[in-house]
């Protein structure tokens, strides 16, 4: 029993490391993915920078565009689980739940910084046609999600009941992406002042007239 128990032990240890190790890589990369682009960064540069040789970074991810694509996932996956239970929050109103959804979505960016950009748009294109129908899909969950909130806001009457839902949808997240392009942590607007700004004007736009 000893034995049995000391070797659980190890596994999960050696399961922790190794789930540390590639999220310290997948860190790394985003990094130099933002600096230099997808095409211009190699997996000699990456195991560079994070102070080994390139051929252990394939005890971790089976090629450059594997790695990509983990770090895609990664990050939506983790924006997308804060949001689920926002989205799925009855107690609130679709007011209170859509400037929550807002919220979160701005702070997260604008924390992680303009890197972030980067899951969604740029370097996508590089990814298989299997993995990017997954980066996609999660995508699209996103957008469901904020387009429960507003269908919710329709029929309760805190939203306009003629307003494209849809397309409400889109406008949010455009408006989002653009903020990493100006903000500065050394400016005069925090990502919560940033968030607040971005909740007024869009409710302004889709509340009842």
């Amino acid at each position: 029993m000893v034995k049995s128990a000391g070797t659980g032990y190890k596994l999960r240890k050696n399961t922790a490391k190794r789930a540390a190790s590639k999220a310290a890589i997948i860190s790394v990369a985003i990094d130099l993915f933002w600096e230099n682009g997808y095409i211009g960064t190699s997996l000699r540069d990456i195991a560079e920078a994070c102070g080994f040789e390139a051929a252990n970074l394939y005890n971790y991810f089976q090629s450059k565009e594997q790695l990509l694509y983990e770090a895609m996932q990664e990050e939506l996956e983790r924006l997308v689980a804060l949001l689920e239970p926002v989205a799925a929050d009855v107690r609130s109103t679709p007011i209170e739940r859509l400037k929550k959804f807002i919220e979160i979505h701005v702070e997260i960016m604008l924390v992680i910084g303009r890197r972030y950009k980067m899951m969604y748009d740029s370097e996508i294109r590089h990814l298989s046609p299997v993995h990017k129908k997954r980066i996609v899909a999660l995508r699209d969950y996103y957008s469901e999600l904020m387009l429960t909130i507003v269908e919710d806001g329709k029929k309760t009457g805190d939203f306009a009941p003629d307003i494209d839902a849809k397309f409400v949808v889109l406008m949010i997240a455009s408006i989002i992406m653009r903020t990493v392009f100006w903000f500065s942590p050394k400016g005069r607007l925090s990502p919560r002042d940033i968030a607040d700004m971005v909740c007024d004007i869009i409710l302004e736009g889709i509340r009842p007239r």
